[in-house]
């Protein structure tokens, strides 16, 4: 399976009824959230970039299907101000929560110590991709990096962004996380 995950920015989210290009909508699950991290606060203070009003996971039977998804011209429309990334479930094994992170610079300290798949992934060739723009006349970058963090359990993850390596290697990130 590959996952995609979907923080969006503006918009309604994505229901059973939008094409989902063979796609399975996930159901939201507790502990699942997107979020800017670190020292955003005036950038977000400032309303050039908020923080995503939704997250959203959708399952494909692979990382092909999905692309095809994303490029849809009936798909671009709704996930109008989204960023859309992903993984490859068979690297990640069942029971693991995910962290999706993903870095506008490149990360110049040593790999994060829990497991850590295709870092920055091998995702495919057009995602991760924004859809849409967060600030009207103005392109969003693609992130630079995108990692895939695994961890036992939500509470594990958790002590992990407390910590100091955590909280440096999130900083200045956009993270969602997708809990089993």
């Amino acid at each position: 399976m590959f996952y995609v995950c979907i923080p969006r920015f503006q918009g309604p989210p994505l229901n059973n009824s939008s094409p989902l290009g063979g796609g399975t909508l996930l159901t939201a699950q507790a502990g699942e959230s997107s979020s800017w991290a670190g020292d955003t606060d005036s950038l977000m203070g400032s309303g050039i970039v908020a923080g995503p009003i939704s997250l959203q996971w959708i399952s494909f039977a692979d990382g092909a299907a999905a692309t095809a998804w994303s490029n849809l011209s009936a798909v671009q429309p709704l996930l109008n101000v989204s960023l859309v990334s992903g993984y490859d479930g068979t690297d990640v094994g069942a029971g693991n929560v995910v962290l999706v992170v993903h870095r506008w610079r490149a990360w110049p300290g040593p790999a994060p110590s829990m497991n850590c798949v295709r870092c920055p992934p091998a995702l495919t060739s057009s995602l991760p991709r924004w859809f849409g723009q967060l600030v009207a006349g103005k392109t969003p970058a693609a992130p630079l990096e995108t990692w895939v963090l695994m961890f036992e359990s939500l509470a594990s993850l958790n002590t992990w962004t407390a910590s100091n390596g955590g909280a440096m290697f999130m900083n200045n990130s956009l993270y969602a996380i997708r809990v089993p």
